[in-house]
């Protein structure tokens, strides 16, 4: 008899995550998260939660940055604080604290260097390791 068809007999993988993950924003010179990004870490939260449901551990970076108005030295201290903030409120939420890891770039990689839009330098982004 021809030899059993074990492709067949393997369970289906998980669908893998579509990451959608969503940057928030910080006030100057502040790392407290806002009740709108609050709701915005609730979505990437809930992304995490379900590829935890679907047997996938993401390795998550937090990635802190600035505008460049301050020195380098603080805007370095900045980013990571808002970072920190960023992972613990993930923690505070439900999320496992050893699958964040965290960096700050201060200002090395800003969005815009128009003035009138530092906000948007001011922010964390997350970046799930494939």
């Amino acid at each position: 008899p021809p030899p059993p068809d074990t492709i067949s007999e393997m369970p289906p993988a998980p669908p893998k995550v579509e990451w959608n993950l969503a940057v928030i924003h910080f006030d100057f010179d502040k790392s407290d998260i806002r009740p709108g990004d609050a709701t915005i870490l609730q979505g990437n939260y809930d992304q995490f939660q379900k590829a935890i449901a679907a047997d996938q551990r993401p390795a998550v970076t937090v990635e802190g940055y600035c505008d460049p108005i301050g020195t380098s030295e603080y805007n370095m201290a900045l980013g990571m604080r808002r970072a920190e903030s960023a992972k613990a409120y993930l923690v505070k939420l439900g999320a496992d604290m050893n699958m964040f890891s965290t960096i700050s770039y201060g200002e090395e990689k800003l969005v815009t260097q128009d003035q009138a839009q530092f906000e948007m330098n001011r922010r964390c982004e997350f970046k799930v390791a494939e």
